[in-house]
């Protein structure tokens, strides 16, 4: 099948779950029930159907997040109760309802407990999903669908966010602590119990020497790979009340090179340089990003970012963002004139 056809229609309220993918295609969901692509050449995008239809809720049950396997062939979009496949193309490839799968728990503390929040592919044909269960749920994508793994228990409150790197699983919680898991068997250890709010966002540098996250109580945590698969002490600490961030953190990404971390908060995109030597935390650069709501993201050869925006805010004055657009593509500060 031939690349996806982009139509130009837009999301009706703002975005989710901002992923760039390894096909050079950016995927996001919506309030609106939606799931999107989007192309960062034209500045168009299709929205996918069949999946989500009717999933939208009122009380502001959305798609919040998507997410590529690492081989870009395939999109996973996670709404209320519904977690959904498609392929690169577009075109949904199986649906699987949360409510209706005996295998996650419900609990006394949540009244959704199949709501998800965070979802992330651990390889190309296993799928990590977290939400209002306190459990981390794995399953396996085969001819019929998605079949039920195993389920992860440790978390003592909602999962709020998931990332995967070299078969670990990172994930984050109400519960203010980070785990790193080994899904086979399903162990996991507290990398860091420092947040004195939810985690947010998790995310691996890309050789899985470094796990970033970022807390409701504004700052971002970074934790270093000892020898083997351990984790140590915590390695660099923001803390965003100096930057007069008081919101919390929204969103974190590593570029592909792993020399630039990017941080979303508060209509802001920080940027740090020298994440993988002594330099640990340089900030490079401080972009304004009107309407930014939740997600930041590199594109794959480091040179621009993407952020989703709400559309309650003034349409961005900006050659890159058309009027009342729910996404904004923005240059991204370079350590040097070619980062790859």
């Amino acid at each position: 099948m031939g690349p996806p056809a982009y139509d130009g229609t837009k999301h009706a309220a703002g975005t989710h779950g901002l992923r760039w993918g390894p096909n050079n295609v950016v995927s996001s969901g919506c309030r609106d029930g939606s799931v999107a692509l989007w192309d960062p050449n034209t500045k168009t995008n299709m929205i996918l159907g069949g999946g989500h239809d009717g999933d939208a809720d009122p009380t502001g049950r959305w798609v919040r997040c998507t997410a590529w396997s690492p081989d870009g062939s395939l999109l996973a979009s996670g709404g209320p109760r519904r977690v959904c496949v498609w392929t690169a193309e577009g075109e949904l490839k199986c649906s699987l309802n949360l409510a209706s799968a005996t295998t996650i728990a419900e609990n006394e503390d949540d009244p959704e407990p199949y709501y998800v929040l965070g979802l992330c592919w651990v390889d190309d044909a296993t799928l990590a999903i977290g939400g209002g269960s306190h459990d981390v749920a794995v399953w396996k994508l085969e001819e019929g669908g998605l079949r039920f793994s195993l389920a992860c228990h440790d978390h003592e409150d909602s999962i709020r966010c998931l990332a995967a790197c070299n078969g670990r699983l990172a994930s984050g919680s109400d519960d203010c602590t980070v785990r790193v898991w080994d899904v086979t068997p399903a162990q996991s250890d507290i990398i860091t119990r420092g947040f004195g709010a939810a985690v947010t966002c998790v995310c691996w540098s890309p050789d899985g020497a470094l796990l970033a996250a970022g807390s409701a109580d504004s700052s971002v945590r970074v934790a270093r790979a000892e020898a083997g698969r351990q984790f140590g002490a915590v390695a660099w600490v923001w803390r965003g009340n100096a930057e007069k961030v008081t919101a919390g953190v929204a969103s974190i990404d590593f570029s592909r090179d792993g020399t630039r971390l990017a941080v979303a908060a508060e209509g802001r995109v920080f940027v740090f340089g020298g994440v993988l030597d002594a330099t640990l935390g340089d900030m490079m650069a401080v972009i304004d990003a009107p309407g930014l709501r939740y997600d930041v993201q590199f594109a794959p050869d480091g040179r621009q970012l993407v952020y989703g925006r709400s559309l309650k805010r003034e349409p961005v004055a900006s050659d890159n963002v058309g009027d009342e657009w729910p996404v904004a593509f923005v240059d991204a500060p370079l350590i040097d004139d070619d980062p790859y």
